[in-house]
C-alpha cells in the first residue's frame, strides 16, 4: 500500500510538472558591478510572452532612489525568446536598482525573474544578492564593506517606500524565525549617504517549512538535484541556471541556461553576469562560476552554479566537470547520477561501525550503534565515563562499546552486564511423570534465577540408590544445557537420591536440595507351575505359583478362557484380576477344549502371558432326533439322528421297548432294549416272534432311543409307536399222562389251556403219534412239523410210516377239558380240524413232546408221543 501511495505522489508531480512546469524566464544582469562612467546591459530569456510593466520588458520592483520609471537613455533590442536592454551610463544612479523581467506562460501563468545592479564603487557589497529561506527558520542578511567611508549603518526594506529598520546598525541583519512579511529588497548604506553607494540584496522567503510545499504545506517536497529548490506553491523544482529537468537532476550542455537549455549569454560566456531565475531560487552565478562578481571559476571539488555543489568523483576533485559535475572516473561510492549529485546509501559502506546509512533530501545520515557517534559513526562513545552503562559491577571501556566484569567468586552473565553468584544458578529439581521405561528418571528443574539460564555450559547430575552406600554414587553431564535429561541404567522399582549442579564457564553453582524418587515398576515374570485340570464335565481348576520376580507395589493375576479355534474368549468371569493362586473356572462345556492365559500384573505392567489347555470330561448326551419309525409287515425300523449336543464321543445306542397287548389283557409288565454302535442309527424289530429280541404279536409297542457317553446314558427321545397284530399263539404247556391209569389201549392225560398273550386261541388240539418199534423220540421230527393228518387219513394210508402223527381231539377256545382219555376212540369235535399244513397255518403251536407212553392192543406193543397244539 505504502509503494502505491509513493507511486500515485510521483504521478501527481509529474502531472504537475507536464501541465504547467516552472515559468522558463532568466534574467541576465551583466556586468552587475558598474564603474561610474560605464554602461551596463540586461538581458531576458524566456518562453511565453513578457508582460510589460510600466509599458516597457523590463522594469524597476523598488525606488532605490532613482525612481520605478526605467530611464530613457537606453538601448533596446530583442529576439525569439529574448529581451535586452543598454542603460547608458549618463543614466547615472539609475543603473542601481532591482530590475525585473515578467513573463506569462502558454498556460496564463505569471512569473518574474529579479536581478540587480550595483555600483562597484558601494560602500558596501552583499556576501549574496538573494538569500531564500523557509518561514520560521533564522536568518542572516550579510554586507561586507568595500569603501573607507565612516559613519552609522543603516537597513532599509523595500525602497523609499518602504521603512528603514531601526537597530540594525551593522553589516549582518539577523531574524530570528523569518515570516513572508520579511521577504522583500533590503540596502544597506551609511547613514546620511545613500547616493547610489548602498549594498543591495533580496530576503525570498518560502510558505513552508523546509522541504514542505501545498496551502497546508503538508506535502513532501521532491528532493532537488544540483541546487534546486523546492516551489512552496507548486512542489515544483525550480533549476539553478544551466541545469533542468523536473527534479534539476540533468545539466545544459554547451553552458547553455533556461529551463530548456535554449539560451545562452552573449558571446556564449556567463563570465561576470549574474542570473536570476523565478522564486524561490533568486540569483546566482553560471554554472562554474562564483564570486558575487561571477568572475571566479569554481575550485576544485566544486561545481554548478555559484560554485555551491560538491563534487563526488571516485579520482578526486580534479576529475570534476566544474559545470555539471560529471566525473570522468565515476562517481565516489555513495553516489549516483548524471552529476553524481544522488546520494545512494547502496553503493558502499557510508555508516562505520555498523552504523545504518539512510538518505534525507540528498543527504546520507547515519543511525550509529550504541558505542559509536559522528557523521559517519566514526567516534567511540566513552559510555562508562559517561555513566552510560548498564553494568551491575565494573565497566570498562572498549572502542564502539564497553564491558562489564564482575568480582572474583562471581560470573558475567550471557547479558553482557549481570553477575551470577553460585546461589543464583541452584536448580529445584522435581521429577516429570512418565519416564520412558522403568529403568529411567526423566529429571528437570528450575533456577532461582532463570534470568542465567542460558549461561550454564552444562549440569552434573548426581545420585545413588537411597538405601546403598553414600558413596557408592554416579555423577553424569548433560548434554549442554538441555532440560528435561534422562537419567537410565537404574535398577527398576528402587529408590534414588538425585541432586543437581549447574556448571558455568568459570564457575559452578550451589548443588540442588537432595530429591528421592522411585524407578517405575518392571515387567513381572510369569506365574510358575502353571497348571489347568479337569474336574469333571462343566469345570476346570486352574493352580500356579507366585511369579519369581515382582517388581512392583503389589502382584494379582489376570485370567482369560479361550476355545483354542481363533481364541474366542468364552468366559463372563475372565479379565478379572485375582490374588489366590487357584481358580475353579466353572459353567463349561462337557467334552471342550479350553485355553487359559494367564498373566502377572503388578499394577502397572503386565507379565508375558503363560497359555496351559485342557479338555472338560465327556457329559450327558441330549436325546436323539429325529426318531421315527418305519413299519412294515414283518418288522419295525427304528430310525434317529445323533443328538443336537453330544458332549462327549457317543458310544452306543440303545433303544429300549415296552408292550400293551390289543386286546387289553395284564399279562404283567415287560420292557426291553436293543443296544447298537454309535455309528448306526436305525436298528429292525421282527415281528415274526420267532428269534430273539423280536416283537411279541398282539401287542401296541413304545419305542424310545437313547445315546451314550463315557460318562453314561443321555436323556431318552420321545416314544414312538409300532403295533404287531396277533401272530402265532403262546406255546403252550405239555400234556401230563396219569400213569397209573394206562390200560391197554387208552391212557389218560390233563390239559391246561394256552396264554391269549400273542392272540386269542381258536382252537385246540390233541395230537398222537405212534411209532413203530425201534423208532425213537430223536427220529421225529419237531412237533410243529409234523405231517399231521386225521385218523381216517392217516389208517387209510397204503403207506406204512415209521410213525403216525394224527389228532385225536380238538376242541374250542371254551370247551378244553381239564383232562382226556388218549386211545378211548374219541375224535376232535373242532371245526377246524381237517387236513392242514404248515404253510396254511402260520398261527399253530405246539406243545413239546412227552415222554413216549407204551400201550399194548391187540396188535402188539405201541408206543404213543402225545402233543397238544392249538
Amino acid at each position: 500500500m505504502a509503494g502505491r501511495a509513493v507511486l500515485l505522489a510521483w504521478m501527481l508531480l509529474l502531472v504537475l510538472h507536464s501541465t504547467g512546469g516552472v515559468v522558463d524566464v532568466t534574467v541576465v544582469s551583466k556586468f552587475q558591478f558598474i564603474e561610474e562612467l560605464a554602461d551596463t546591459w540586461l538581458y531576458c530569456y524566456y518562453t511565453g510572452t513578457v508582460v510589460n510593466q510600466n509599458r516597457y520588458p523590463f522594469g524597476l520592483e523598488v525606488d532605490t532612489g532613482a525612481g520605478r520609471l526605467f530611464t530613457r537613455k537606453r538601448n533596446s533590442g530583442g529576439s525569439a525568446g529574448a529581451k535586452s536592454v543598454k542603460i547608458w551610463d549618463e543614466s547615472r544612479d539609475f543603473r542601481v536598482g532591482a530590475f525585473s523581467c515578467q513573463v506569462k506562460s502558454a498556460d496564463g501563468t505569471i512569473e518574474k525573474a529579479i536581478t540587480f545592479k550595483m555600483k562597484s564603487e558601494a560602500d558596501v557589497w552583499p556576501v549574496a544578492f538573494t538569500v531564500t529561506a523557509n518561514i520560521g527558520d533564522p536568518v542572516t542578511l550579510q554586507m561586507v564593506e568595500k569603501s573607507s567611508r565612516t559613519g552609522t549603518l543603516q537597513w532599509r526594506k523595500d525602497g523609499t517606500a518602504g521603512s528603514v529598520l531601526d537597530g540594525q546598525t551593522g553589516l549582518n541583519l539577523s531574524i530570528d524565525s523569518v515570516q513572508s512579511s520579511d521577504e522583500g529588497i533590503y540596502e544597506c548604506y551609511y547613514q546620511g549617504f545613500n547616493d547610489g553607494k548602498q549594498g543591495i540584496m533580496r530576503l525570498i522567503v518560502r510558505g513552508c517549512a523546509e522541504n514542505k510545499w501545498g496551502p497546508s504545506c503538508a506535502e513532501d517536497c521532491p528532493v532537488c538535484y544540483n541546487g534546486g529548490v523546492c516551489d512552496d506553491n507548486t512542489g515544483e523544482c525550480v533549476c539553478p541556471p544551466g541545469f533542468h529537468g523536473f527534479y534539476c537532476e540533468s545539466a545544459c550542455a554547451d553552458n547553455k541556461i533556461g529551463t530548456t537549455c535554449t539560451r545562452q549569454c552573449t558571446d556564449g560566456d556567463c563570465t561576470g553576469q549574474l542570473l536570476c531565475v523565478t522564486d524561490p531560487y533568486g540569483c546566482s552565478c553560471a554554472a562554474g562560476l562564483m564570486g558575487i562578481e561571477c568572475t571566479t571559476v569554481c575550485p576544485e571539488g566544486w561545481y554548478g552554479a555559484g560554485c555551491t555543489q560538491t563534487c563526488h568523483c571516485a579520482d578526486g576533485p580534479s576529475a570534476c566537470n566544474i559545470r555539471t559535475g560529471a566525473c570522468t572516473g565515476g562517481c565516489q561510492e555513495f553516489w549516483t547520477g548524471e552529476s553524481c549529485q544522488i546520494a545512494d546509501c547502496n553503493t558502499g559502506t557510508f555508516c562505520l561501525n555498523g552504523g545504518t546509512c539512510f538518505s534525507t533530501y540528498n543527504t546520507l545520515h547515519c543511525s550509529c550503534t550504541g558505542g559509536w557517534e559522528g557523521d559517519r559513526c566514526e567516534i567511540d562513545k566513552d559510555e562508562c565515563a559517561a555513566g552510560d552503562h548498564i553494568c551491575e559491577d565494573t565497566c570498562v571501556n572498549t572502542p564502539g562499546s564497553y564491558t562489564c566484569t564482575c568480582s572474583v567468586g562471581s560470573q558475567l552473565a550471557g547479558d553482557g552486564h549481570s553477575c551470577i553468584s553460585p546461589a543464583e544458578v541452584k536448580p529445584i529439581i522435581s521429577a516429570l511423570p512418565d519416564p520412558p521405561n522403568s529403568n529411567s528418571v526423566e529429571l528437570t528443574w528450575s533456577l532461582h534465577t532463570e534470568h542465567f539460564s542460558g549461561d550454564i555450559k552444562y549440569y552434573l547430575i548426581k545420585y545413588r540408590q537411597t538405601s546403598g552406600p553414600a558413596e557408592q554414587q554416579t555423577i553424569r553431564q548433560t548434554s549442554d544445557n538441555i532440560r528435561p535429561a534422562l537419567v537410565g541404567g537404574l535398577q527398576v522399582y528402587t529408590n534414588y537420591t538425585f541432586s543437581i549442579q549447574a556448571v558455568l564457564e568459570e564457575i559452578v553453582g550451589e548443588w540442588s536440595e537432595p530429591i528421592v524418587l522411585l524407578t517405575e515398576p518392571g515387567v513381572p515374570s510369569v506365574p510358575r507351575n502353571v497348571r489347568l485340570v479337569n474336574v469333571s464335565w462343566h469345570q476346570l481348576e486352574l493352580t500356579w505359583g507366585e511369579p519369581d520376580v515382582v517388581l512392583g507395589p503389589y502382584i494379582n493375576y489376570r485370567v482369560d478362557l479361550y476355545r483354542p479355534g481363533g481364541l474366542t474368549w468364552v468366559w463372563d468371569h475372565g479379565r478379572q484380576n485375582y490374588r489366590e493362586t487357584s481358580l475353579i473356572i466353572d459353567h463349561l462345556e462337557p467334552a471342550t477344549e479350553y485355553r487359559v492365559e494367564i498373566t502377572s500384573y503388578n499394577g502397572k505392567y503386565p507379565s508375558k502371558e503363560v497359555f496351559v489347555e485342557a479338555i472338560t470330561s465327556d457329559g450327558y448326551p441330549t436325546a436323539p432326533e429325529k426318531v421315527q419309525t418305519n413299519e412294515t409287515d414283518t418288522a419295525c425300523q427304528v430310525m434317529w439322528s445323533p443328538p443336537e449336543k453330544t458332549h462327549g464321543t457317543i458310544t452306543k445306542y440303545t433303544v429300549y421297548y415296552s408292550w400293551n397287548s390289543l386286546d387289553g389283557a395284564d399279562y404283567g409288565s415287560f420292557l426291553d432294549l436293543v443296544e447298537v454302535s454309535p455309528t448306526s442309527h436305525s436298528v429292525i424289530l421282527l415281528k415274526t416272534g420267532h428269534i430273539e429280541k423280536e416283537l411279541k404279536p398282539n401287542a401296541n409297542y413304545s419305542i424310545t432311543v437313547a445315546a451314550s457317553t463315557y460318562t453314561g446314558q443321555g436323556n431318552l427321545s420321545l416314544p414312538v409307536y409300532c403295533t404287531v397284530p396277533p401272530g402265532k399263539p403262546a406255546k403252550p404247556e405239555s400234556p401230563v399222562p396219569i400213569l397209573e391209569n394206562i390200560t391197554s389201549i387208552t391212557f389218560p392225560v390233563t390239559l391246561q389251556p394256552a396264554s391269549q398273550q400273542y392272540g386269542p386261541v381258536h382252537c385246540y388240539h390233541v395230537m398222537v403219534v405212534e411209532m413203530d418199534a425201534g423208532v425213537g423220540v430223536d427220529d421225529l421230527p419237531s412237533a410243529e412239523q409234523l405231517e399231521v393228518r386225521g385218523y381216517q387219513e392217516t389208517t387209510q394210508t397204503n403207506q406204512k410210516p415209521h410213525y403216525r402223527a394224527y389228532i385225536t381231539a380238538a376242541w374250542d377256545r371254551d370247551s378244553l377239558p381239564q383232562s382226556v382219555n388218549v386211545g378211548d376212540g374219541s375224535r376232535t369235535s373242532c371245526a377246524s380240524v381237517s387236513r392242514r399244513k404248515r404253510d396254511d397255518q402260520p398261527h399253530f403251536s405246539t406243545s413239546n413232546y412227552i415222554d413216549p407212553v407204551v400201550t399194548n392192543n391187540e396188535a402188539g406193543q405201541c408206543t404213543h408221543l402225545v402233543t397238544t397244539g392249538y
